[in-house]
């Protein structure tokens, strides 16, 4: 729900930044808790958006960044 909110408020070029994307490193968990889980879907999500460029770095928690297309 996120993703499409943010898709729909933003216009053409504008940027989506998130926090939190590596979660301390829990996302490659063998076996993520509910909330590392809800990352994980979040982070796919918007890798498979079509309806943004996206790139995560990898400083700290992890900071997203998405350019709408």
């Amino acid at each position: 729900r996120t993703i499409s909110l943010a898709a729909e408020r933003l216009r053409s070029g504008g940027l989506f930044i998130t926090d939190n994307t590596l979660w301390s490193g829990r996302i490659l968990s063998k076996s993520p808790d509910n909330p590392t889980k809800a990352i994980l879907k979040f982070n796919k999500m918007l890798m498979a958006s079509k309806e943004f460029y996206p790139a995560i770095l990898p400083i700290r928690d992890g900071l997203g960044f998405a350019i709408k297309i």
